[in-house]
């Protein structure tokens, strides 16, 4: 029995170390609306590592795109997005097939964060994704949309005093983030069961 129980918590525990969650404002949120960048707020509830960043592109290319983020939430217009305030993630050059136009059902392309960026539970965190050559779908919030998306484990914040768009000084407002935030629970931080099994919205 004690086996059993020790085989069970070293699965959990595996498991919850190395699955990949995926939690999206894309759909309901379908564009409508673009820029060169957009801004939002993610919530830990648990600790995580955010991977991958997946935005909704379009033009012609090449372009390069950027992702910053600031370990304090978005409340009102963000100004520039350089550091010192502001700390860059990624910058990646890609010629991806890109989307003609911001409306309807648009394709995602990633934005890989290389090793991973951690938010500890209670961590709450404004990011920032734009780039030159290209553009970024978004919606233009309104009172009646969803501004808040959840899965348990991460939250992302879109909308009033939150989203700006524009690149690199957003100012566009207020604007909703169109994308999916694909993460990993932090291994040694959190085994619950519920890590395992919470439900989260996809793309697809």
């Amino acid at each position: 029995m004690k086996k059993t129980l020790l085989l069970l918590f070293l699965l959990v525990f595996s498991v919850s170390a190395h699955a990949q969650f995926r939690l999206s404002s894309h759909p309901p949120l379908q564009g409508g609306n673009g820029s060169s960048g957009c801004t939002f707020n993610l919530r830990a509830n648990v600790s995580v590592f955010i991977d991958t960043v997946w935005v909704p592109l379009y033009g012609t290319g090449p372009y390069t795109v950027e992702l910053w983020y600031k370990n304090t939430p978005i409340n009102g217009v963000p100004g520039t997005i350089s550091a010192p305030v502001w700390t860059s993630l990624v910058t990646q050059p890609n010629t991806p097939s890109l989307n003609t136009s911001f409306t309807g059902q648009l394709n995602l392309s990633p934005v890989v964060v290389p090793g991973g960026l951690l938010l500890n539970a209670g961590d709450h965190f404004g990011l920032a994704v734009g780039g030159t050559g290209v553009s970024m779908a978004y919606t233009t919030w309104a009172a009646t949309n969803q501004d808040t998306f959840t899965d348990g484990n991460l939250v992302i914040q879109t909308g009033n005093n939150i989203g700006y768009g524009g690149w690199p000084s957003p100012t566009f407002h207020p604007r909703q983030f169109n994308g999916v935030i694909s993460y990993r629970v932090a291994a040694g931080r959190d085994i619950r069961p519920a890590a395992l099994i919470s439900p989260y919205r996809d793309w697809e």
